[in-house]
């Protein structure tokens, strides 16, 4: 109740007697409470009440209350007053009674607001839609001599576009957009560029700004993670445009959309499609050749060519040095914290992935310090240090949060998720399955839904849940279905560990270890990518052997995990290998 009225009395006791009429409020056993959950709702009244409020205004309140709902629930007293027209004392002393004799308003934290959201509303809605308009454009107006800042772009671009001015709205979104998007601001970012992509009329004269538009959206969903809604955009940008240099810069775009840099599409052989197409443009420059060989090293990273993606990756960094310009942070020390860490240098790996936290930091750079956070967790998890992989990775998950990164989110969560289970804390597991199940529905692409349901149902399975688990497989197959190439060899294996584990649980021995070896198939062809995962799933097969009573197959399975993990060099696996040996 506080919340919906905003701690205005009136509207307290309004909501009050609502909730008492419609029986939803009742009274038992001399206490008070809901009969019934769900949201409570502003009753009619209190829009009557405000509607009534708003009657008795004098005609330059009402002017001076309607120029503020156009600019929103809290709002700066001088852009009312350059924008309508007024005196600003004049304008002073007005909201000052607005705010006495009529309660509509407030002074609050050096600026005014309105008493309540719902104030705010009323008297928006109230407007009739040519006034409304014409109070849009001349705010919008009023906020252009405010330039340049920043700050103000998207509140000129949102409204020329409640103005119906198309060129500015077409300006400022875009303007808006790259502003966002330098910032790492990827949310706004995407509101701002899909705002100039809808405005924008599909003739040649605004060819130019459609395909910045289509680029800069293309971009924000990429670096929030949603490779699938990139590719759209950029493919829209490659039929529109004619232009070889352009075209060759979004085919090297489209490439890492395909590549399994996130695992995102995961078809390695389109994205070297894509990356030749664009490597022929004659004139390209060495940036751009730096950013293509930059995509084919990790595209031979998760081909597990170590020695090849070292050979590009210099070659990358050579290029980009031969322009006297610099690389983003992120660029060249990611790959080259997880080359590292592949080929076991562990102490390197930590060298550069703390340097790269280091540079991160300095930058200010939120989506850097994501991705450097990220590498660091990697490098901890690879070297057995949980308890700092979970600090590590919790960072990262906050700092994704913090700009709008679900991907990385969602990733970070469910990577908690496995090692809360590693280390058997059965609530923490569940409770980091659902943040990134919750996230990976809001990507909602297949390779991130696979994972995400693969470690749900699991957690479900160590809490006893087993039809919420069965429930999970169901869903995780259908977003297998959808994978391609190295993506779809990875979540099959997930899908059948998660099988396995599921018919073991319902006393299937015979179906859980049939999926077992599945799993195990699977895991084997992705190579070292999947070696953490075989390990782990090798580990529970032998468990579930053990507790069967078949103790040679078990041994098998312990000897095989042994191999696997002194490549790994995890201690707590190999801990986890003795305590089994010891059950035999």
């Amino acid at each position: 109740i506080y919340t919906e009225s905003g701690g205005s009395p009136l509207f307290a006791v309004e909501i009050i007697r609502m909730l008492v009429s419609d029986g939803r409020l009742v009274e038992r056993g001399g206490a008070w409470g809901m009969s019934e959950g769900g949201k409570i709702g502003i009753p009619r009244t209190v829009q009557e009440v405000i509607s009534r409020r708003m009657d008795k205004l004098s005609k330059d309140q009402r002017r001076i209350i309607e120029c503020a709902s156009v600019i929103g629930e809290r709002f700066d007293h001088s852009l009312i007053a350059e924008s309508i027209g007024i005196d600003e004392l004049q304008l002073l002393d007005e909201l000052d009674g607005i705010s006495k004799s009529f309660q509509l308003v407030a002074f609050d934290e050096g600026s005014y607001k309105f008493s309540h959201a719902r104030t705010r509303d009323v008297s928006y809605d109230g407007i009739s839609k040519p006034r409304r308009a014409e109070l849009h454009k001349r705010v919008g107006c009023s906020l252009e001599n405010r330039l340049p800042d920043n700050s103000i772009l998207g509140a000129i671009s949102w409204n020329f576009f409640q103005a119906q001015d198309k060129e500015k709205c077409i300006k400022y979104s875009i303007l808006a957009g790259e502003n966002f998007l330098r910032d790492a601001i990827y949310p706004e970012a995407i509101e701002q560029f899909k705002r100039a992509v809808s405005s924008i009329p599909t003739d040649a004269v605004h060819e130019s700004e459609l395909l910045t538009a289509l680029e800069g959206l293309g971009d924000a969903y990429r670096e929030s993670g949603f490779s699938l809604e990139s590719s759209k955009c950029y493919d829209r940008f490659l039929k529109q445009s004619n232009d070889l240099n352009n075209k060759a810069r979004l085919q090297r775009k489209q490439a890492e959309n395909w590549s399994p840099i996130t695992l995102g599409n995961g078809d390695a052989a389109i994205s070297l499609t894509l990356l030749n197409q664009a490597e022929s443009c004659i004139g390209l420059d060495q940036e751009e050749r730096a950013n293509i060989e930059h995509i084919r090293a990790w595209i031979q990273f998760y081909s597990e060519d170590f020695e090849k993606s070292v050979i590009s990756l210099k070659r990358a960094n050579e290029l980009m040095a031969s322009t006297g310009k610099e690389w983003k942070i992120t660029d060249p020390i990611e790959l080259d914290c997880f080359i590292a860490l592949r080929r076991q240098l562990h102490s390197e790996a930590f060298d550069k992935a703390k340097l790269f936290v280091e540079k991160a930091n300095k930058s200010k750079n939120f989506r850097f310090q994501v991705i450097a956070e990220n590498s660091l967790a990697q490098a901890y998890l690879f070297t057995d240090r949980q308890d700092l992989a979970l600090f590590h990775y919790r960072k990262c998950a906050d700092l994704a949060d913090r700009i709008g990164d679900v991907m990385m989110s969602a990733g970070s969560h469910l990577r908690m998720s496995e090692i809360e289970e590693e280390l058997g804390n059965i609530a923490a597991e569940k409770t980091e399955a659902e943040k990134g199940l919750r996230d990976s529905n809001i990507v909602n692409e297949a390779w991130i839904l696979c994972w995400g349901y693969a470690v749900m149902g699991r957690a479900y399975i160590h809490s006893g849940e087993i039809q919420k688990a069965n429930d999970c497989l169901i869903k995780q197959w259908e977003y297998v279905e959808q994978s391609v190439g190295f993506t779809r060899a990875i979540y099959e294996g997930d899908w059948s560990w998660s099988k396995a584990e599921l018919e073991i649980a319902l006393g299937h021995y015979s179906e859980g270890f049939n999926s077992f070896e599945k799993a195990l198939i699977k895991f084997e062809e992705t190579g070292s990518y999947a070696c953490y995962a075989l390990a782990r799933c090798r580990l529970v097969y032998a468990k579930a052997l053990i507790e069967h009573g078949s103790k040679r197959q078990a041994k098998e399975q312990l000897d095989k995990a042994s191999e696997t993990i002194t490549k790994l060099n995890r201690m707590s696996l190999k801990n986890k290998v003795e305590e089994l040996r010891a059950r035999l």
